[in-house]
């Protein structure tokens, strides 16, 4: 049986398809209720535990979109945190570059450079210097 998972990131990457849940996310025309949204947010939150990079990757490009539609931006600010302190240096360096469209706090997003100016990866301290 595919998983909700499988079906939004895995097939669509492997058949050089573009992924067709982010796609229509990113088009801010649509509208989703409040309850397709949580439940959204919350298999994103699963997402971004995820071993695959790939599935990562894309989990935090749909957080970003939830950031701008969410009620409470602190849920968002507090995972890109999370994720800041322990994911690896490609995820790392995604959520620095979209920082600027990212709605969170300028608290949150001044800890996240903090971060990121102190983290052992090298490309991760170059990419904050240069945003």
């Amino acid at each position: 049986m595919i998983t909700l998972q499988q079906r939004c990131f895995s097939a669509p990457m492997r058949n050089g398809r573009e992924n067709t849940l982010k796609n229509f996310y990113e088009q801010k025309n649509n509208k989703l209720s409040s309850r397709i949204e949580t439940a959204l947010l919350s298999n994103v939150l699963q997402w971004l535990g995820d071993s695959n990079i790939d599935i990562r990757w894309n989990a935090c490009n749909i957080l970003f979109e939830l950031s701008q539609r969410l009620i409470k931006p602190e849920l968002v600010a507090n995972k890109l945190i999370d994720l800041m302190e322990h994911d690896c240096g490609y995820i790392k360096i995604l959520i620095i570059k979209n920082l600027a469209d990212i709605h969170i706090s300028d608290a949150a997003k001044k800890e996240i450079f903090r971060k990121a100016d102190n983290d052992s990866n090298y490309l991760v301290r170059i990419k904050s210097k240069q945003y």
